[in-house]
């Protein structure tokens, strides 16, 4: 029973447990800090289930230490690590399972968080047991460097693949009329002066004001600019621009676009009028690079 509680026993868990767990959260952090506090609210979420993955990590690696089998050293560190890369799939899975779409709604990459938390633990694990503590810090700042460095090129490269773009969609009300085109410029900052002044390049009277915007995605900027002035009889698909900016206006014989050779993409915004609403409310929805959509109220008339 003494023996049981004698502390050298414990340190193997607990040295995989604060490794797996600290690096993991690390990880997550550096995320929100590159993405500017993006998924910050799903930072505590994220260590609620680290802190049960950081469990298995330390059963996994008390089971290895008390496995003695000779093998040379380097091939003991690789079967660690890929022990703690398995185990870190593994639990991104069973989680899958356990939340099943919700899982998609993490806006950190979990994934690398737990790979790489994984493998720290069993590496620095083996590592501290053998009192190689300067080599422990060595190989758990590598694999942070690496995984962070493989994050952000996944990233980059996740864009440049799929076309994603960073799209800014700005809607208007207008109102016209036979005065040169205003704006309480005070309160509608959102419409800048460039924008006013193309406006009146392309012959808008009257007044406009602002009616909604969103921004999403990254990559190329592109920017569309959709003017409306009365709510939609049927579905009007319009294209998204192309790393370009496009200005869409409502006529009373239909959709003008500015300027014409603008670059633009197969996908297409969408505005449709929401029946469910005795206001006669305008939504929109545009299709992503990923595949998915999203949707909005562009005016409320």
């Amino acid at each position: 029973m003494i023996e049981l509680l004698n502390k050298s026993q414990w340190k193997t868990p607990i040295v995989a447990y604060l490794v797996s767990a600290g690096v993991s959260v690390l990880i997550a952090f550096t995320s929100v800090a590159i993405n500017r506090g993006f998924g910050t609210r799903d930072l505590l979420p994220f260590l609620t289930w680290t802190l049960v993955f950081a469990a298995v990590v330390a059963l996994v690696a008390q089971i290895l230490a008390s496995t003695h089998v000779k093998m040379p050293a380097l091939l003991r560190y690789c079967l660690a690590g890929a022990s703690g890369v398995v185990v870190g799939v593994l639990w991104t899975y069973v989680v899958g399972q356990l939340l099943g779409p919700w899982l998609g709604a993490f806006s950190l990459p979990i994934l690398l968080c737990w790979i790489a938390g994984g493998a720290s633990g069993m590496i620095l694990t083996m590592l501290y047991q053998e009192n190689r503590r300067h080599a422990a810090l060595i190989s758990v700042s590598v694999i942070l460097v690496l995984t962070v460095s493989a994050w952000t090129l996944s990233k980059s490269l996740g864009v440049f693949i799929s076309g994603e773009q960073q799209l800014e969609l700005l809607v208007l009300k207008w109102h016209p009329g036979t005065k040169p085109l205003t704006t309480t410029e005070a309160l509608e900052p959102s419409i800048s002066k460039s924008d006013l002044e193309y406006l009146k390049a392309i012959g808008l009277t009257g007044e406009v004001r602002f009616s909604g915007s969103c921004k999403d995605g990254e990559g190329k900027a592109a920017r569309a600019i959709i003017v409306m002035q009365a709510p939609l009889s049927e579905p009007v698909d319009l294209s998204l621009p192309n790393a370009s900016q496009v200005i869409y206006v409502q006529t009373e014989s239909g959709w003008n676009q500015y300027p014409l050779e603008a670059p633009t993409s197969q996908k297409q915004i969408r505005l449709w009028t929401d029946l469910r609403s005795t206001s006669q409310d305008t939504l929109f929805s545009f299709e992503r690079a990923d595949g998915s959509r999203l949707s909005g109220t562009a005016a409320t008339w």
